[in-house]
């Protein structure tokens, strides 16, 4: 479990939620401390609410059955949003994109499909069952990128080609360099 003071305003956390051991990445809002412990407050994406994670429980030490029941464990930090040094990252995409397609279904990926049969529908297609089969016959292409020092990551081809510079590493939050020409 990381410590308090390890802990800073702004930080890019990897948590681990305690029940499932599901694996999210969000950024630290505030610090608090309580007599019970010390609380680090972080938000997830577009929830509204910062999630408390209790990094100091001092009841657990004193009192086992009074123990705060902890959502989420912080595992390490990966960067900072406030930090220069996180602006820019070592992530590539290079001129001949490194990609793998990926096929989504209602068993395996049933959010992403599910997103993506109502997007389809939303551009125009009205029958549900025709989106779904284009939806699970059709590739979706990914240009994969590697962070140096934090991991692998995938972006949809077509956001490469359309966004370009405007593309965020979701391990550092910075921008994402697209090579202009091979190295």
């Amino acid at each position: 479990m990381m410590k308090y003071d390890d802990i800073n305003l702004g930080d890019i956390v990897v948590t681990t939620l305690c029940d499932s051991g599901e694996i999210m990445v969000g950024h630290v809002v505030a610090k608090e401390e309580y007599e019970a412990g010390k609380v680090v407050c972080v938000k997830f994406g577009f929830e509204k609410k910062p999630y408390r994670v209790w990094v100091e429980d001092y009841l657990a030490e004193k009192e086992p059955d009074r123990a705060v029941h902890n959502s989420h464990e912080i595992i390490r930090v990966v960067g900072n949003i406030y930090s220069d040094s996180d602006k820019d990252t070592t992530a590539t995409f290079p001129v001949e994109p490194e990609t793998v397609d990926v096929y989504l279904s209602e068993e395996h990926t049933p959010i992403a499909f599910r997103e993506a049969v109502i997007d389809l529908m939303n551009s125009g297609i009205d029958d549900s069952e025709a989106a779904k089969r284009i939806i699970s016959e059709t590739p979706i292409t990914l240009e994969v990128a590697y962070s140096l020092g934090r991991g692998l990551f995938a972006v949809d081809s077509e956001a490469v080609a359309s966004l370009g510079y405007d593309l965020f590493d979701p391990c550092t939050g910075g921008h994402v360099i697209v090579q202009e020409e091979e190295a």
